[in-house]
């Protein structure tokens, strides 16, 4: 019998960082956000029933200013985990359409240097989301992937956005629930 070459254990060992990282941020988050007490914007956070690295969200920001527009809208995340996690970002879209400057509308990926080049690893998944939600209340519209929504903003045209915003928060809205244990 021959023993496990020292690059095929450190690889082993390697992929299992990330799913044990999550399994603790999860833990985390359950333990600090009951049913009973949950946590103001994150609604749900689960893995998929098939892949623990691919994680769905339920943001429900029903905190935020409601000249946002944001705080009526249900959303569905997907969040998915590189093998190198926690050392770069995951990568989160949204699966609900939504309105936003920093959101391509077609695909729902996130503009947001956070997920990016800012990345860190104390923010982990759950600060990555609030990260999300901060990213609804104050957009930014100098590099926005939702071209018209940014040049309404940069106008000056906040209720012609926010008409758009809470129409399509209404219009989208995710009433669903996600698969699998708490949360939804």
């Amino acid at each position: 019998m021959s023993k496990p070459s020292k690059s095929s254990s450190s690889s082993s060992s390697s992929s299992r960082t990330p799913t044990k990282r999550i399994l603790t941020e999860l833990t985390a988050f359950n333990t600090t956000y009951p049913p009973t007490s949950p946590h103001p914007s994150i609604h749900s956070l689960l893995p998929t029933p098939s892949n623990l690295l691919s994680l769905n969200c339920i943001l429900q920001p029903t905190h935020l200013p409601p000249s946002t527009g944001y705080s009526t809208g249900r959303f569905l995340l997907s969040i998915s985990i590189p093998p190198t996690y926690p050392n770069n970002p995951p990568t989160i879209t949204f699966l609900t359409k939504i309105c936003h400057p920093n959101i391509a509308w077609a695909t729902g990926e996130i503009c947001l240097d956070v997920l990016k080049e800012n990345w860190t690893p104390v923010l982990g998944v759950v600060g990555a989301l609030e990260s999300v939600v901060r990213l609804l209340a104050e957009p930014g519209v100098d590099s926005p992937l939702n071209v018209e929504m940014g040049a309404l903003l940069r106008q000056g045209d906040v209720v012609g956005a926010r008409g758009l915003v809470g129409y399509w928060c209404a219009e989208e809205r995710f009433e669903g629930a996600l698969e699998g244990g708490v949360g939804g």
